[in-house]
C-alpha cells in the first residue's frame, strides 16, 4: 500500500474534526486509541472491514494508522473545555425578557416558594417572591388573561379571581423546576371541575429572576381552550 498514513488519517477523521487542519501527527496518547485496530482499505466498498489490516495480503499488513495518528480526543477536550453561555437571540429579546443573568439554583428556590405560597393561600408570602416591577403574562381570552403589572394587579386581577371563576375547584401542583441559560422553567399540573366542565392541563411557566425576586412570568398551557372555558 502506497498511501501516506497521515493523509489516510486526515480523510478518515475529517468528519469528526470538522475542518480542523491536521496540525501534528504523533503516536496516540489515548489508551482507547492505542487499543484500536486499523481500518480496512480495499474492503470499504463492500461495507465490511478486514480483521487486522488495510489490505487482504499478509505481506502488506504491517501498515498501522495508529502508529501515527492525531490525538483527536485531546484536541477536542482542549477546544471545548470552556463552556460559553449562548447569546440571547432576537426571539427572546422581542418578547420582552430583560433579565441578562444566568439563572441559579437560588432562583429556582424562589419559584418553589411562590408555588408553596399559592398552595397555602398565603398572599403575603407570594408577594415577597416578586420584584416591584414584575409582569405576569397570561394567554387566552378568559377574564384573567392579559398582562398583569405589579403585585396589586397580580393579586386582584388574577389570583383573587381563580377561586370564584373555577367554583373553588382549581388545584395547581408544581411538578418540576428546571434551571436554563435564560429562564427558570416551572412545570405545573392544574385540575378543576365546575359547571359541567373539567380541566386537566400541564403548563410551563417561563420565569426570569433578578436579584432573588421574580421579575417576569409567561405562561404556556397544553390546552388553552379548556383553561379559558373553565374560567368563564
Amino acid at each position: 500500500m502506497d498511501e501516506d498514513a497521515a493523509e489516510v488519517v486526515r480523510v478518515l477523521l475529517d468528519p469528526v474534526v470538522q475542518g480542523l487542519d491536521l496540525l501534528a501527527v504523533k503516536e496516540a496518547q489515548h489508551a482507547l486509541l492505542q487499543l484500536s485496530r486499523a481500518l480496512a482499505g480495499d474492503d470499504l466498498h463492500e461495507r465490511s472491514l478486514l480483521r487486522y489490516r488495510f489490505v487482504d495480503h499478509r505481506a502488506q499488513c504491517s501498515v498501522d494508522v495508529l502508529a501515527s495518528v492525531v490525538d483527536v480526543v485531546q484536541i477536542q477536550l482542549e477546544l471545548h473545555r470552556s463552556i460559553v453561555r449562548p447569546a440571547v437571540n432576537d426571539d427572546v429579546r422581542r418578547v420582552g425578557w430583560h433579565n441578562t443573568n444566568v439563572p441559579t439554583l437560588a432562583d429556582g428556590d424562589v419559584v418553589r416558594r411562590l408555588y408553596q405560597a399559592f398552595t397555602d393561600r398565603d398572599f403575603a408570602a407570594a408577594e415577597s417572591c416578586f420584584a416591584a416591577d414584575v409582569v405576569w403574562h397570561l394567554p387566552g381570552d378568559s377574564p384573567i388573561a392579559g398582562d398583569h403589572h405589579g403585585w396589586v394587579q397580580i393579586r386582584d386581577n388574577f389570583m383573587a379571581k381563580l377561586g370564584p371563576l373555577s367554583g373553588g375547584t382549581l388545584r395547581v401542583e408544581l411538578v418540576d423546576v428546571a434551571i436554563g441559560d435564560v429562564f427558570v422553567v416551572a412545570v405545573q399540573h392544574a385540575t378543576a371541575s365546575s359547571g359541567g366542565k373539567t380541566l386537566d392541563v400541564t403548563a410551563c411557566q417561563l420565569i426570569t429572576v433578578r436579584d432573588g425576586l421574580i421579575q417576569e412570568i409567561r405562561g404556556h398551557y397544553s390546552d388553552q381552550e379548556a383553561l379559558d372555558a373553565i374560567l368563564r
